[in-house]
């Protein structure tokens, strides 16, 4: 079944966010699609339309979900720097896209906004979202996608604290070197998940990445440099993560 894809109106921003504002705290709470077709809350996109609603459960296939939007929407760059249309796409996939409370039932929104309704002039917080963040880091990156499924092979449902180290600077979103070693050291190509550790605070974790890596950027300049150069100059206790485990990582960065 197809679906006119929307653009919230200033309205339909307003109801998104009273909705969230709910659900915290009400299990009840519920996006209803009469508001999101409502002409009053969203305006049609002409021509698009979705072909089937978003599958899979990692953040890659959100990237490709949305990149297959866009591609036929013959006004992609319109479009990436429009939050209104993030907004109403998150919305429309709700359900896929925020988990439920398995003791509260309640949906897991959280405090901060910016993973329902993006802040795309914010580098820093920008990523947070829940389509919009996966998708750019698929574009800067899609000529080399097995070398960025650190940030882009985790569930599109959770947000952990790997995604936030790495793709809270600018420099680390797009650098082809610094995603080889995350997803080299980080993600277990065996289980298709993050090992366990990263997101703690011990030797080799992903804070300690972040904080090497901007050592070495004060005296090396990290674009000049391939994956493995830089994979080979961490210290030691990174070694542990070039081990293969198949361990699942359960840590996720708690908003």
């Amino acid at each position: 079944m197809t679906e006119v894809v929307r653009r919230f109106t200033s309205a339909g921003i307003a109801r998104f966010r009273q909705f969230l504002e709910k659900a915290r705290t009400d299990p009840g709470a519920a996006i209803a699609q009469a508001w999101l077709h409502d002409k009053a809350n969203a305006e049609a996109i002409p021509g698009l339309v979705l072909f089937s609603p978003i599958s899979g459960t990692r953040r890659l296939d959100a990237a490709k979900f949305v990149d297959d939007v866009l591609s036929r929407s013959g006004v992609r760059a319109s479009l990436e720097t429009d939050c209104e249309f993030w907004a109403w796409l998150v919305a429309a996939n709700f359900d896929h896209l925020c988990p439920k409370d398995v003791k509260t039932l309640c949906y897991r929104v959280g405090t901060d906004c910016s993973y329902w309704i993006p802040e795309l002039k914010n580098y820093r917080r920008r990523h947070r979202h829940r389509l919009s963040g996966p998708y750019f880091a698929y574009r800067a990156h899609l000529d080399d996608l097995p070398s960025a499924m650190g940030v882009l092979g985790t569930r599109m449902n959770e947000y952990n604290d790997l995604n936030e180290r790495v793709l809270s600077t600018e420099e680390f979103q797009t650098s082809r070197a610094i995603n080889y070693v995350v997803t080299t050291l980080y993600y277990s190509k065996q289980s298709n998940a993050i090992k366990r550790g990263v997101s703690g605070t011990g030797e080799g974790c992903s804070r300690r990445l972040i904080d090497v890596l901007a050592q070495f950027a004060l005296t090396y300049d990290l674009g000049a440099l391939t994956g493995p150069q830089l994979l080979a100059m961490l210290p030691v206790e990174f070694d542990w993560f070039r081990l293969e485990r198949e361990v699942v990582c359960r840590q996720t960065r708690k908003r």
